[in-house]
């Protein structure tokens, strides 16, 4: 049997390490509350909102409203997205992490799932 040499083997390493440690993996949101915004009108909706268990087990979307919590199931997505459906509104959020000189922040909509309902919107997440 022959083994592969050191110099051979090196790339094949390199390559199994990119797999298995992307250096350009999505940044993963914090758990812990949130504010948002929706641009409605030019005008900006702040809203809470708490990201929970996102480690394992069933990852959690809290909407905050005062002393009102709607809680809501979240999907992680593999290009590092999360989406939460929001059966109460008829709608979904939908949401990445984007890190610039700003730190971290969530990006995404808030998307109406009746499209042809008259005053449907695609708000976006400031």
């Amino acid at each position: 049997m022959k083994f592969p040499t050191r110099k051979s083997a090196v790339p094949l390493l390199a390559i199994l390490l990119a797999l298995a440690f992307p250096a350009f993996a999505a940044p993963a949101p914090a758990e812990g509350v949130w504010r948002g915004e929706f641009n409605v009108n030019g005008e900006p909706l702040p809203f809470n909102f708490e990201l929970r268990d996102l480690g394992g087990g069933k990852p959690v979307l809290t909407l905050i409203n005062g002393t009102r919590r709607d809680h809501f199931a979240l999907e992680q997505r593999g290009d590092g997205s999360l989406r939460a459906v929001m059966n109460t509104y008829d709608a979904a959020l939908e949401a990445r992490v984007v890190e610039d000189s700003g730190g971290r922040r969530l990006e995404g909509h808030y998307r109406d799932l009746v499209p042809r309902r008259n005053g449907a919107n695609d708000l976006g997440m400031l």
